[in-house]
């Protein structure tokens, strides 16, 4: 190979590894970073992911489920990977009718009973929490 040549590959590999560089230090985890709040996605529900964000302490995913075109429940998932900090303030979004809690997550459902009995029971097998729909008082 040629001098030239030789010099113009080794300043091609050189940008190469000063942007590898510049992409690693200015973004650090973020592209790389898994959202574990994703992983207590009922996929047996089939629903439609809202949104899936990841903050400093929170890991956050809303879902929307519906039946044709009838919104019947929603599912907003909280995922603390440092876990729950008792007596915190946390912030949080939407109108659940049911919590479950554990040291790391924090799940909340809303919707109708069929949908929060059967998001439940999932949660339930799926998950080992200790779920229970809303009881439906007798007429």
């Amino acid at each position: 190979m040629e001098r030239k040549t030789i010099f113009a590959l080794i300043v091609i590999l050189c940008v190469i590894i000063a942007a590898v560089v510049l992409v690693v230090v200015f973004y650090g985890d973020g592209l790389t970073q898994k959202n574990y709040a994703k992983d207590y996605i009922l996929e047996e529900l089939d629903g439609e992911i809202v949104e899936c964000t990841i903050d400093e302490e929170v890991h956050f995913c809303h879902l929307i489920y519906r039946d044709d075109s009838r919104r019947i429940g929603e599912i907003w998932i909280y995922y603390y990977p440092g876990g729950i900090e008792k007596y915190k303030a946390y912030t949080f979004s939407g109108d659940a009718t049911k919590a479950i809690t554990s040291d790391n997550v924090m799940i909340f459902i809303g919707g109708t009973g069929d949908f929060m009995s059967d998001a439940c029971d999932l949660y339930n097998q799926k998950f080992g929490f200790n779920c229970t729909p809303i009881e439906r008082p007798d007429r």
